[in-house]
């Protein structure tokens, strides 16, 4: 009886890495959800990249500090302006495992398999308007 109830309870608790999915299913927007699972299921296959307790990924054995899985695979599927910490390391990272075209929302990131910084554009008065 004592062991049914231990079986029950490890099978309850939750390993790191699915707490972190949960997470990220919770902060990603619905139309990203299934992308963000293939995501997360490629990841999982990986020898050069996994993530620790606090989120933090760690990639070819280096721990990348500030860094958190849930933010980073948000930011790629959203494509936000802002940079998380370690966003520049994480897509490395992806088109280092060769990451399937099919899962890459963001097909601005990758152009020939060059991780592209974007260039930002600031807004100019025009010359010619007088006010």
């Amino acid at each position: 009886m004592e062991s049914l109830k231990e079986n029950l309870k490890e099978s309850v608790v939750k390993t790191e890495k699915e707490a972190f999915e949960d997470e990220i299913f919770r902060i990603v927007p619905t139309r990203y959800k299934e992308k963000a699972k293939n995501i997360f299921q490629f990841l999982k296959l990986q020898e050069s990249f996994s993530w620790n307790s606090d989120g933090e990924i760690i990639y070819k054995n280096t721990v990348i500090p500030g860094s958190n899985i849930a933010f980073l695979v948000n930011d790629f599927l959203r494509n936000r302006k802002s940079a998380s910490e370690g966003r520049y390391v994480f897509l490395r990272a992806l088109n280092d495992v060769n990451l399937p075209k099919y899962l890459d929302v963001n097909k601005k990131l990758y152009q020939n398999n060059k991780i592209i910084k974007k260039t930002i554009m600031y807004a100019r008065r025009n010359a010619w308007l007088k006010l």
